[in-house]
């Protein structure tokens, strides 16, 4: 039967466990509380300005910033309710905790936290942890080549006798990182409001929001008026025909590897490049959606 520990790890500090624990817990909610600060920007700037949580806000007076912040928050929390209950995966999942195991005299971790998450990877620190040795284990695959035959042994001896749920000397301690019931303690919709009251935050333009969308995934650079882009080892170039008024609403061309630089508008050049970024599977879909009759 297949076997797989995935995200496990053994403490090798000559200091108290304990005390190395406690530090992982607080580092690692200090990474959720920094990317739930991130989830909420995104989230403030993807409104959708129609909605109403949005203008039940500001129809009470809040500037735009706080009707945005609250909504979001609505939002959030509610999305969080719903997965704590449900089976399916979310990007509301908001649990993340690690497993403390002691086997024979060691302590032995394995951290969840669902990598779709609004907080995924607010426990990937734990892979370059001076006090932590990677210890996962599959009976699926080859050992890598990194790990002796013997020591790929010790990790199949250990994660049996520690994933066996017939034997009740087993025992494990979970440090609660994150959870539902646990958000009102990280929520930084406080913290957050404070800093805007003092700075209200200028939003990006839709267009603007999806070239930063675009930066993160590709390799883009500002070049004069336009901006260079490297996709799958190419480079493609945009640039606005004219240099008055909004680029958003200029024509511009878009050159590089078969593209032919013909005027198209901003939005239209984006939506060229995200389309060159996606996998060849997922342009055929797209192809296929744009002309049903082919």
């Amino acid at each position: 039967m297949s076997f797989k520990v995935y995200n496990a790890y053994k403490l090798v500090s000559e200091r108290d466990p304990w005390q190395v624990l406690w530090e992982i817990q607080d580092r690692a909610r200090n990474e959720v509380r920094k990317r739930l600060k991130a989830a909420y920007w995104d989230m403030m700037c993807d409104l959708d300005l129609e909605s109403p949580e949005y203008k039940r806000w500001l129809a009470q007076g809040d500037p735009d910033w706080k009707a945005r912040l609250r909504a979001v928050r609505t939002t959030l929390h509610a999305e969080a309710k719903e997965n704590a209950t449900s089976s399916l995966r979310s990007t509301y999942d908001l649990d993340v905790n690690i497993a403390v195991s002691p086997y024979k005299g060691s302590v032995y971790l394995r951290a969840f936290c669902d990598g779709i998450s609004i907080i995924g990877g607010s426990l990937n620190f734990l892979r370059k942890h001076p006090e932590l040795k990677d210890f996962h284990y599959q009976n699926s695959t080859d050992r890598p080549k990194n790990v002796s035959a013997k020591e790929w042994k010790q990790r199949e001896v250990v994660w049996e006798a520690l994933c066996n749920p017939a034997d009740d000397s087993i025992r494990h301690v979970t440090l609660d990182v994150c959870s539902y019931s646990y958000l009102w303690k990280v929520d930084p919709h406080v913290e957050l409001g404070r800093k805007y009251q003092k700075t209200p935050p200028k939003f990006p333009s839709k267009t603007e929001r999806r070239l930063e969308k675009l930066r993160t995934r590709t390799k883009l650079r500002s070049n004069g008026s336009g901006f260079v882009v490297t996709i799958d080892g190419h480079e493609y170039s945009a640039k606005p025909l004219s240099l008055e008024g909004d680029p958003s609403e200029a024509v511009w061309a878009l050159t590089g590897h078969l593209e032919d630089g013909l005027p198209r508008t901003l939005s239209e050049v984006i939506d060229r490049l995200e389309y060159l970024g996606l996998p060849p599977f997922l342009q055929r879909v797209v192809d296929k959606h744009s002309n049903p009759e082919e």
